[in-house]
């Protein structure tokens, strides 16, 4: 426990020092200081134990399989799909395990190895797309640190599938859809990202917007999406599918529901701002009326955030991750899929804030935040495996 409150002292010290800056990528807090801070936490999720329950005894048990049965050969490039299906897991996953079993047959070095990559490829992905890293860090960290030791294909699709963004916004098409495809061979949900391509550059009207936002909702409080699910677990004959379905019709998630408004209404409040077209510049108060109020927005300057290609992309997938949060509402193995998208909640939700929120107001919010995405970090690791996750283990000793 000691270490986790290690972590967070670091990157809130980095996150108070980014704030004081008040620069948006800004070079003193997305270059070496926070490479160290990133490495230095992929290597505390590398030297792990075997934390996290059955789904880490699994990803071993198959590693281990693969590299002690294996010699190398061209073969072991073409005889992925059968073993993919026996064990559960998609092609790009075997290989992976493949490769790396011819180096070592070590189960820990297997976990150290992916969980390097894993985060040196976050560092890409914040440096590039988080106006404030540290933050963006903080949010990460809290929401899939410890899942990350679990749910070890979901995250690597994740850091893979993240790479395309570069593609969507450059409108080069081949490239990203090579991308997705070795990210969907690690973990299926990478197939989902293929909505971000059409969506990257787009300035999407207020009422498509709303639109979305209220047909998630509606399908996350109804039955609508588990038939649909259902269904198309059905067509493909993809069991997990089934699964997820079987999941629906126990009720909302109100915790994840109550997420998902606030960062729709965040949302709908920065549009204009985000797209470019400007807006009256933000309150902190005032005790006048309605009228009075109108009136002294009016004169004020209109003020427009960042609204360059890679601003208006991360923006829009934030829309899609709030989009897919409603309509999974009801199916907690579904959340896990959505993580696709988690890139942009993390990347805007703090620039977002920063913009429609004044004066003191911003600080009181950002606080928010700040204690809403530490305490989402202790109850997964309270209520986990009864509190395993509390205590970190390593191999080490």
């Amino acid at each position: 426990m000691f270490l986790y409150i290690a972590i967070f002292a670091v990157i809130l010290c980095g996150l108070v020092y980014e704030q004081r800056l008040g620069r948006i990528y800004a070079p003193q807090t997305h270059g070496f200081r926070a490479f160290v801070v990133v490495f230095v936490i992929g290597l505390i999720a590398g030297l792990r134990d075997m934390m996290g329950g059955y789904d880490v005894y699994v990803y071993a048990n198959i590693f281990e399989n693969l590299a002690k049965t294996q010699e190398f050969s061209l073969g072991m490039f073409f005889s992925l799909g059968s073993e993919g299906r026996v064990m559960g897991a998609e092609p790009g996953w075997i290989l992976y395990n493949r490769l790396v079993g011819l180096f070592t047959d070590n189960r820990y070095a297997f976990f150290f190895v992916t969980s390097l990559l894993c985060y040196l490829a976050l560092f890409r992905h914040l440096r590039k797309f988080a106006p404030y890293f540290f933050f963006a860090l903080l949010i990460i960290f809290c929401r899939q640190f410890l899942q990350s030791f679990i749910y070890v294909r979901q995250f690597m699709a994740c850091m893979i599938v993240w790479f395309a963004l570069d593609f969507a916004i450059k409108r080069r098409l081949i490239p990203f859809l090579a991308v997705v495809l070795i990210a969907m061979n690690i973990h299926v949900s990478g197939f989902l990202f293929v909505i971000v391509y059409p969506l990257a550059r787009w300035k999407m009207p207020v009422f498509v917007m709303l639109g979305g936002f209220a047909a998630a909702l509606a399908m996350g409080l109804t039955p609508a999406f588990g038939s649909f699910l259902e269904s198309f677990g059905t067509f493909v004959g993809n069991e997990k599918a089934a699964g997820y379905a079987a999941e629906t019709g126990g009720g909302a998630h109100l915790f994840y529901m109550a997420e998902g408004l606030l960062m729709a209404a965040a949302t709908l409040m920065a549009r204009s701002a985000v797209y470019g077209k400007g807006v009256p510049a933000p309150i902190s108060g005032g005790n006048g009326g309605g009228s009075a109020l109108a009136r002294l927005r009016a004169r004020l300057p209109r003020v427009a955030l960042d609204s360059s290609p890679r601003t208006v992309a991360m923006f829009n997938v934030m829309f899609l991750y709030i989009c897919a949060s409603l309509t999974t509402l009801q199916s907690p193995g579904m959340m896990r899929l959505i993580w696709v998208f988690w890139i942009g909640p993390i990347c805007m939700l703090p620039y977002v804030c920063e913009k429609i929120i004044a004066g003191g107001g911003r600080s009181f919010f950002k606080a928010l935040i700040i204690l809403y995405f530490i305490a989402a970090f202790w109850l997964f690791a309270v209520r986990f495996d009864f509190g395993e996750m509390l205590h970190y283990r390593t191999f080490l000793f």
